[in-house]
């Protein structure tokens, strides 16, 4: 499950409609269910690293750039 915080509603010069977008800093909060206890279990793992897709696009007043995939390796808790 994502939880994604609201989003700021801007109209940019090039645009007729408004968009929904995110400005400088943005947290994005994830529930995970493994579906094998194997990740934890093993040696007693209490962290691991998930790499996460993130798929974004820069926007100014006057134009977008084209969309770009970043991968990221996030950080996660393992419940015992």
């Amino acid at each position: 499950m994502l939880d994604y915080p609201g989003a700021d509603i801007l109209k940019l010069g090039f645009q007729r409609k408004p968009l929904a977008v995110y400005q400088g800093q943005t947290q994005i909060k994830a529930v995970l269910k493994s579906a094998s206890e194997s990740l934890s279990r093993e040696a007693n793992r209490t962290s691991a690293w998930l790499p996460v897709e993130l798929r974004l696009q820069a926007c100014s007043d006057d134009r977008c750039l084209p969309p770009e995939t970043q991968v990221l390796q996030v950080p996660i808790g393992l419940a015992p």
